[in-house]
């Protein structure tokens, strides 16, 4: 299941690049509230990462970002991610790449990640 959510770029983090050949950005979306305004990161994986350089996204953008619900367990603990799938300025009606193609990736990603574990410090 995918959820979206609106909100002002914050921060966009430096690609992280892991032994393995996989790298992230991590983007911060503030949602704006006017009592209890909460800032959200993002996982932005692989070609996702990509696409914030080629979109033009900067800090102070106001965005609408669609993501993904994932969660896992490692030695005992869980963890939660948010990974991004899409994401456009507001205003923009750019059309969004079809899922069935961005879920490949994220697939691909999960195995990469996998493999990955053993760098994890936690």
């Amino acid at each position: 299941m995918s959820y979206e959510f609106t909100g002002k770029v914050v921060h966009i983090g430096e690609k992280e690049t892991f032994p393995s050949g996989f790298y992230k950005r991590i983007v911060v979306i503030d949602d704006e509230a006017d009592n209890y305004p909460q800032q959200i990161p993002f996982e932005f994986l692989k070609q996702m990462a990509d696409k914030l350089d080629s979109k033009g996204i900067r800090e102070g953008d106001k965005v609408t970002v669609r993501f993904d619900l994932q969660g896992r367990e490692y030695n005992g603990r869980w963890f939660g991610s948010l990974k991004a799938w899409d994401v456009n300025r507001m205003g923009e009606t750019r059309r969004a790449e079809p899922k069935d193609e961005v879920q490949r990736q994220l697939d691909e990603t999960l195995d990469e990640e996998t493999a990955l574990d053993e760098d994890v410090p936690f």
